[in-house]
């Protein structure tokens, strides 16, 4: 058994090389397809960590009306004692705009001269950590609106549902890549393998014909094709691992407005990447499973 195991992938990697440009351009399209899989895969993993996350954190602020900011604590004692409200403080005009100095940075050359009451005062509502829906914020602050004395509320939940239906496009995206893919990786190593296969027709009638088994016939190729499927595997995963950082940075860069500090945008698990390869090696064995049959078929 180890003896045929050893001879078969001898012949698979004999036939690999002497089809040494076929099988590269099948290889290297094989690792293009699946590194831009686990490109799109990065992408919906950390976009979906994201919105969990933005989900699970949600404040409010309440920004009171000018003839009531001395209302603020009465407001806050009533909001706290509403079951979603874990805290609530006053936020004054000239601490809202030391914080937006701060978030501003160099920038906040911008605000010099402004008066300290230019952002009105506000209170601030942190909302007990779970899995918050865009209805459930919203009507909470339809609350907080009818208290008297506020004259705004605003809150970041609709980031979260922008978030959301990003997540549910790039969802929708990277299925019919993936699909497509692999469609296009199957073709090619069927092709690779039929032309394997018709370049070599003579020796494999000569061996049918002195009672070669068709799995003596067949192993070589289909080793061939699992072959193709899993050094390209290996190398999508490379292509992905220098690509991986500077597509990480521009995703940060992108939704910087709305990623809290807590979150961390992760590279692709191990895991991943044993899989990655193991559906390189799976399609390479289907394609030329397939290209193994049809050209049975027509002999």
């Amino acid at each position: 058994m180890v003896a045929n195991l050893i001879y078969f992938f001898r012949r698979a990697l004999s036939t690999m090389l002497r089809s040494f440009g076929l099988t590269a351009v099948a290889i290297a399209t094989i690792s293009i397809s699946l590194a831009v899989l686990a490109t799109f895969v990065l992408v919906v993993y950390n976009l979906q960590r994201l919105t969990a996350e933005l989900g699970d954190h949600v404040g409010l602020s309440a920004y009171l009306q000018e003839d009531a900011w001395s209302e603020g604590p009465s407001i806050v004692e009533r909001v706290e004692s509403w079951p979603e409200v874990k805290k609530a403080w006053v936020l004054t005009s000239s601490q809202a705009l030391s914080d937006f100095r701060n978030e501003l940075g160099p920038d906040s050359v911008m605000l010099e001269g402004l008066p300290d009451d230019v952002v009105p005062p506000s209170v601030e509502l942190q909302l007990y950590e779970k899995r918050w829906a865009y209805a459930e914020v919203k009507g909470l602050a339809a609350r907080v609106l009818r208290l008297g004395g506020v004259s705004d509320v605003r809150y970041g939940q609709q980031d979260i549902e922008q978030l959301s239906s990003v997540l549910v496009m790039v969802r929708t995206v990277t299925l019919i890549l993936g699909l497509s893919l692999g469609l296009a990786t199957l073709l090619v190593v069927y092709n690779t393998i039929r032309l394997t296969l018709y370049a070599r027709r003579d020796e494999i009638e000569i061996m049918s014909l002195v009672g070669a088994t068709p799995i003596f016939l067949r192993a070589p190729f289909v080793i061939e094709g699992v072959l193709q499927g899993f050094i390209g595997g290996i190398l999508s995963m490379f292509i992905v691992s220098l690509l991986e950082d500077v597509l990480l940075q521009q995703l940060v860069d992108g939704l910087a407005y709305l990623k809290p500090s807590s979150v961390e945008l992760i590279s692709i698990p191990p895991l991943f990447g044993v899989l990655l390869v193991g559906l390189g090696a799976l399609l390479g064995m289907l394609g030329s499973l397939v290209a193994m049959a049809r050209f049975l078929q027509w002999r």
